[in-house]
């Protein structure tokens, strides 16, 4: 397996400064989609993916500097939970490479519609992207993208072609995308409005969190993981930065696309740590963060996991320069709104299946677990 893009996550806060069977994926309509055009969008890069509510896949292309909207077919509903010990093997295997090091994974989500599970890799020795889906013989086969009906939208990026886009995040009216240059030198936010239009130029603005754990407002670090929930009606969007800040954010606000748009900051994960990935069901904030149990030589053994109270995230009072920091080091969580999701540790990537269920990338495995409120 590749560990690749988990070495970015040591960087501080303010940065430095195919192979294989097809899958039908033709077939379908998306309510996600407007102006969609059909062929092969020519995919760079897989660096992200999420699914909308209704099916439509969004993935990052971060060597192009474009996100992608497509239509898959829901396929059969499954049932099926996997439960694979060393998936990079298998892709790696599929690419046609015998060993599981020259694969990477760089995400993973779930169908709403069917419980099927997607992976984003890549071929390290080239470079070259695919689109993998579970089967229910707990293999992977890779997803023909050559005749598919999607809306495609570049966005500007400051250092010339090239750039991560770290996360990606569906709500009611938009599809927003945590995006920095390749060394992290950028902090933006990309917001495309739903229906997705293809040719378009979405909006951009940079940032300005407030990181509680060295208690300043900063503009440069970077959001590395996007996830959205719906309080009272409303539609947000919560960002992890570099250095542990949880940061709420409006979608309307961020389509505006001002130069610098100012979240909430309504908890801090704790210093020490690389947040790498963050889910949100009805009950709680689920995330896994590199350091939490130290840095040993194996690095899936320092991948801690925490579960956080939902209210917490959509709470009124407490923010920005009063917000809780809720964990510590190892087995120190030092607010009782947060607990060790042991189930977690390990976990590199993970995906709700349903409001029960996550999908995780997990001791370069793929497994499911249940959620057990506490």
């Amino acid at each position: 397996m590749s560990l690749g893009i988990l070495s970015l996550a040591l960087w501080s806060c303010t940065g430095p400064g195919t192979g294989g069977s097809g899958v039908d994926s033709g077939g379908v309509s998306s309510l996600s989609l407007s102006g969609a055009v059909t062929g092969d969008p020519a995919l760079s890069s897989v660096h992200s993916l999420d699914f909308a509510p209704d099916g439509t896949l969004a993935i990052g292309d971060g060597n192009s500097d474009r996100i992608v909207a497509l239509e898959l077919p829901p396929g059969d509903v499954t049932s099926h939970r996997p439960d694979i010990d060393d998936v990079y093997q298998l892709v790696a295997e599929v690419f046609g490479d015998s060993s599981g090091t020259s694969a990477n994974i760089r995400d993973i989500a779930a169908d709403p519609r069917t419980g099927r599970i997607y992976l984003a890799a890549e071929r390290l020795s080239t470079g070259e992207p695919a689109l993998f889906r579970v089967t229910d013989d707990d293999t992977v086969e890779v997803v023909d993208l050559s005749d598919v009906t999607y809306s495609a939208l570049d966005y500007s990026s400051d250092a010339g072609v090239g750039s991560l886009i770290f996360s990606l995040a569906w709500t009611t009216d938009a599809l927003v995308a945590a995006v920095t240059e390749t060394n992290w030198s950028l902090n933006q936010l990309v917001t495309i409005p739903v229906p997705v239009p293809h040719g378009a130029t979405p909006a951009i603005t940079s940032t300005n969190t407030y990181h509680r754990t060295h208690n300043q407002w900063e503009t440069n670090s970077p959001a590395v993981t996007m996830a959205s929930y719906t309080h009272e009606n409303e539609d947000y969007v919560v960002g992890t930065y570099t250095c542990t800040p949880a940061v709420r954010f409006s979608p309307a606000v961020l389509a505006e696309g001002a130069a610098e748009t100012v979240g909430e900051t309504p908890f801090d994960y704790g210093g020490g740590k690389q947040v790498l990935d963050m889910v949100i069901n009805s009950e709680g904030v689920y995330a896994t963060l590199d350091g939490m149990l130290g840095r040993p030589d194996d690095p899936w053994e320092g991948f801690g996991a925490v579960r956080v109270d939902l209210d917490r995230l959509t709470q009124d009072t407490e923010l920005d320069e009063n917000s809780m920091v809720l964990v510590g080091v190892g087995e120190n969580i030092n607010h009782p709104s947060a607990n060790r999701a042991r189930d977690l540790d390990g976990t590199y990537k993970m995906d709700m299946v349903d409001d029960d269920t996550l999908v995780l990338l997990q001791y370069a495995g793929l497994h499911l677990v249940d959620v057990i409120e506490p």
